[in-house]
């Protein structure tokens, strides 16, 4: 028997299709917020395909679709006023992801669930924080946090140990991030970048700093957009290069 599709689509493109021997055709459900509003641009989905969980893409706000009651808000971090969802867990009883609040204004991980709604993880003294995924069950949640101006450490949280960080690889290794795990939280996979490489960020950035200063020296804003420089590209690569900077010079 040939296998069809069953697939939910986001903002015109396949986001999940599950193979059944039992469908007869490809079935699309559009996720959208309203029948003429903002689509949700999923990034996480339940086992069984009952649950999606994503972001509004108008307006960022952690979304989950269910069949039975279509695409629901959930809203923000006390004080927030942005939220995105990464991952979900295997019921879809739970959803990870990263928000601003009152804490952490630019960004902290949370879990959410029906009955707690948003918590956020923290850590104390963090710049900022981002989950990525979450075990099966829901009971273990990874991700980064930074701790000093463009350094971040890869963590594994549960509700009774909280916020762990896991540290790097050996070497000169400045940050990790993780972004995966399986079923149980028991094995975690991620990334980290090496010194070298952040030194050629920061030789990088220091260059468009020096780019962007003579540009707009050399002949105000019109100058800067005759260059490729538009204003807010500059201002992030001058904050970047600094933030860069303070990190190299700390350690």
């Amino acid at each position: 028997m040939t296998s069809a599709f069953r697939c939910w689509v986001s903002a015109g493109a396949a986001v999940l299709c599950v193979s059944s021997a039992l469908a007869q055709q490809a079935q699309f459900v559009p996720l959208q917020v309203t029948p003429t509003g903002p689509f949700m641009d999923p990034s996480g989905v339940s086992a069984d395909g009952s649950a999606v969980a994503g972001t509004r893409n108008v307006g960022a706000q952690a979304m989950r679709w269910t069949r039975k009651e279509g695409v629901v808000g959930l809203g923000w971090l006390p004080g927030g006023i942005w939220s995105f969802a990464h991952a979900t867990s295997r019921d879809g009883g739970v959803v990870v992801g990263r928000g601003a609040s009152s804490a952490l204004p630019d960004g902290e991980a949370f879990v959410w669930t029906e009955s707690a709604g948003f918590v956020g993880l923290g850590p104390a003294g963090a710049l900022r924080s981002s989950a990525f995924d979450v075990s099966s069950d829901g009971r273990v949640v990874v991700g980064w946090f930074d701790h000093l101006p463009g350094r971040s450490e890869a963590f594994r949280w549960t509700s009774s140990t909280g916020i762990v960080g896991l540290g790097s690889l050996p070497g000169p290794i400045v940050d990790s991030a993780a972004h995966a795990t399986n079923l149980d939280g028991s094995v975690i996979v991620g990334a980290a970048e090496m010194q070298q490489q952040r030194t050629g960020d920061l030789v990088l950035c220091i260059q468009r700093v020096l780019d962007a200063d003579a540009v707009v020296a050399d002949g105000g804003v019109d100058a800067a957009v005759r260059g490729g420089l538009v204003g807010e590209v500059a201002a992030k690569a001058v904050a970047q290069g600094r933030d860069l900077l303070a990190a190299a010079l700390a350690g």
